[in-house]
């Protein structure tokens, strides 16, 4: 299972990168003459949408908006969540007012954080990616202190701290390389809850503007056309579903691999 989700990761990851290699046509091209086809009609293999624009080709170049997001939304939670979280778990008397707040950050459902992030923000895409990052560091800052609680009781610590290293040493050279195989399968999981936020909030408007080819936005512009042109929305649906089950596929498989435990 984890093969078949890297599978359609790299498939995706391959559309997002040639995009103007692999599709078909312009994603921004109108032709009201042909709008609204259905999936085969006159050469387009998935249709048109209600501006008659190609939507496999907007699809491909979607993939590209969404593995952005997915890559800006890990970068700012690993880059803020990771040192909160080991310094939390290491320093025993900054423990308790950074878990406070970041407790206080868990307490909101994900979408609803970034609802809120948005609406200071702003509507964008930019914006959109910065709040879903930003709701996303208190489940980084979480699981890595529970990791740096553990390992940082193990002999080598203890060893490391006898012949006289400092906590900075300690913590980023000894501590974090020996817990990174959780924060990984954490990375992995968290791109495609990215991937779904965002694409939530360009449905709502709060993300990617038109005429953008951003999936959630194109299920948002074509939700009115549901009963006469359904593959306008089946389509990006599916795509954001595929690459959604690609990445959980791929971060069971990477947890099954990297926990010894599971594996027996």
């Amino acid at each position: 299972m984890a093969t078949i989700g890297l599978g359609i990761i790299f498939l995706w990851t391959l559309c997002a990168l040639f995009p103007t290699i692999i599709a078909p046509k312009d994603p921004l091209r109108q032709e009201l003459t042909n709008k609204t086809l259905s999936p085969g009609e006159k050469g387009y293999l998935l249709g048109t949408d209600e501006l008659g624009r190609d939507i496999l080709s907007r699809i491909i170049f979607g993939a590209r908006t969404s593995m952005l997001v997915g890559v800006i939304v890990i970068i700012i939670g690993l880059s803020v969540g990771v040192p909160l979280g080991t310094i939390s778990g290491y320093f025993t008397r900054l423990d308790r007012p950074i878990m406070v707040v970041i407790d206080a950050l868990l307490a909101f459902p994900l979408i609803l954080l970034s609802l809120i992030i948005v609406a200071v923000l702003g509507p964008g895409l930019f914006n959109a990616m910065v709040a879903v990052g930003i709701s996303s560091i208190p489940g980084f800052t979480r699981i890595t202190r529970g990791i740096i609680l553990s390992v940082r009781e193990r002999d080598f610590i203890k060893a490391a701290r006898a012949s006289g290293e400092s906590n900075l040493s300690i913590m980023f050279i000894h501590i974090l390389p020996n817990s990174l195989g959780p924060i990984i399968v954490q990375a992995t999981i968290r791109f495609a809850t990215a991937i779904l936020a965002v694409a939530a909030l360009s449905f709502l408007g709060l993300g990617a503007q038109p005429p953008t080819p951003e999936w959630g936005t194109m299920i948002s512009t074509s939700r009115s056309y549901l009963y006469v042109a359904p593959h306008l929305v089946m389509f990006p649906g599916i795509a954001i579903m595929s690459v959604v089950l690609g990445f959980n596929l791929f971060g069971d498989g990477l947890r099954d691999a990297l926990d010894p435990k599971l594996s027996q």
